[in-house]
């Protein structure tokens, strides 16, 4: 597999980018320090696999828009000007990637998430001291629901209110009765105010209903993780990892889709190895071999003089074969 990143920029302000004097710990800090500051916006992913019967590898390059995950609160990132007029100068998309760019969220953030919810449903609230005035209103809605209790209606939904009206709601009104359900609805018109809504269940509905609800939640915190359902595989089936040039990748990679990035440079290589025990940088490897060229595009324009191995290639859709388009960068990788 081979990977490619385009992001909003390089080197934050006051960053100097990496020298040949650089140790091991310094160059890996400046690239944590990147991948921390920019985010990827682009993801190029190039398979290799070895068709015995044609004697040829057959590769498959594609082309991904992605963002970070956008939560009710929004998502603020940096960028380098510069940078995003390289990328509209070579074609990138920038309507694409907001319109239709696939989001994620790194594992150990899903993870947090995912344990905060869980804390949110097991864990008793503090219950809130009523006032006055939140005993009058407390009241009326719960006039309202002596009413409706006397009705044939199947629910009732109480007039919209604050969250903090809300909150004294799911509070008391459970304790009076065990038997209602009890839900948010949304007001047209209202951005920070909602209703509720309340409805009367047998046991065996009230069970579906929380059993619907847990489901709605799980598939919830499950869709969160959107392109990185691509990044859980390619974890799991134990390939080698292809870059160019790829330590600023890796730390990218490492930081937006599993999890915050260690300080010490060992423990950053711990980690990675154990997720992906075979990482290839065809930069080194052409440093190695004194080659005459080590850029990526002038390395695959040499290469391909060569006589190799029958390739044959499916860029797929998204891939469009373009230098510093992610898909096409991985593609020229993997060759």
């Amino acid at each position: 597999m081979a990977m490619d990143f385009e992001l909003t920029g390089l080197f934050p302000r006051g960053l100097s980018a990496p020298t040949n004097l650089d140790t091991i710990q310094e160059r890996y800090r400046r690239s944590a320090e990147s991948a921390k500051t920019f985010i990827p916006i682009q993801f190029g992913l190039c398979t290799a696999v070895w068709n015995a019967e044609k004697q040829a590898y057959q590769c498959q390059s594609f082309n991904f828009y992605i963002h970070p995950y956008v939560s009710k609160r929004g998502y603020q990132f940096n960028c380098d000007l510069a940078s995003l007029q390289f990328l509209s100068s070579n074609g990138f998309d920038f309507n694409k990637l907001f319109s239709k760019g696939i989001h994620f969220v790194s594992q150990q953030k899903q993870a947090t998430i995912e344990e905060q919810n869980n804390e949110k449903e097991t864990k008793p609230r503090s219950k809130i001291t009523l006032q006055p005035a939140d005993e009058e209103f407390l009241n009326g809605s719960l006039d309202k629901i002596q009413e409706w209790l006397q009705t044939t209606e199947v629910s009732l939904e109480l007039p919209a209110c604050n969250s903090y009206l809300m909150r004294i709601l799911f509070q008391e009104i459970p304790e009076r009765f065990p038997s209602l359900t009890l839900s948010q609805v949304s007001v047209e018109g209202q951005k920070f105010w909602k209703s509720l809504k309340l409805a009367r269940l047998s046991a065996e509905e009230k069970k579906k209903q929380e059993e619907t609800e847990a489901q709605e939640t799980k598939d919830r915190l499950d869709g969160m993780a959107g392109f990185r359902r691509v990044v859980d595989v390619m974890c799991d089936v134990n390939k080698p990892l292809v870059g160019h040039n790829m330590l600023l990748d890796l730390c990218y990679f490492y930081n937006y889709f599993i999890g915050s990035l260690p300080d010490d440079v060992q423990e950053f290589k711990t980690s990675l190895l154990s997720k992906f025990p075979y990482i290839i940088d065809t930069k080194i490897l052409s440093a190695e071999t004194d080659a005459e060229v080590t850029a990526l595009g002038d390395m695959y324009e040499e290469l391909s003089k060569v006589e190799k191995p029958v390739i044959e290639s499916d860029m797929g859709e998204s891939a469009g074969g373009k230098a510093h388009e992610a898909g096409w960068d991985a593609y020229m990788t993997a060759h």
